[in-house]
């Protein structure tokens, strides 16, 4: 709505290992050539996996932040940040798996398309 992008994505697996996942977008274009580009995404997980290491009720969500650089419409080169933050079972999971309950990332790419 209103210029959020939405996607939702509702899995459905034997054992009960339901997956709902959703995504929130929104492009900024802040001059001609520069556009800050946000993504919120968040999953929730209807019973545990010790495997995948996700545990039931909210498990995740991730915030990334870009901002690009349009060369031409074709080219953009980009930096931004990601972070990323467990929730319960999930956060205790991973601590004993040794990583952290949360983590930030610096991402730089291009993106182009032909």
């Amino acid at each position: 709505p209103y210029w959020i992008d939405t996607s939702v994505q509702l899995r459905l697996a034997e054992q009960g290992h339901h997956a709902l996942q959703v995504e929130l977008a929104h492009d900024l274009q802040l001059t001609r050539r520069f556009k800050l580009s946000n993504q919120l995404e968040t999953r929730v997980y209807g019973k545990a996996d010790l495997i995948a290491q996700q545990g039931a009720g909210l498990s995740n969500m991730e915030l990334t932040s870009r901002l690009s650089y349009q060369i031409n419409p074709q080219l953009m080169p980009y930096i931004g940040v990601r972070g990323q933050r467990f929730f319960a079972e999930t956060a205790r999971l991973k601590q004993q798996a040794g990583r952290a309950r949360q983590d930030s990332q610096l991402i730089v790419g291009l993106s182009f398309w032909f």
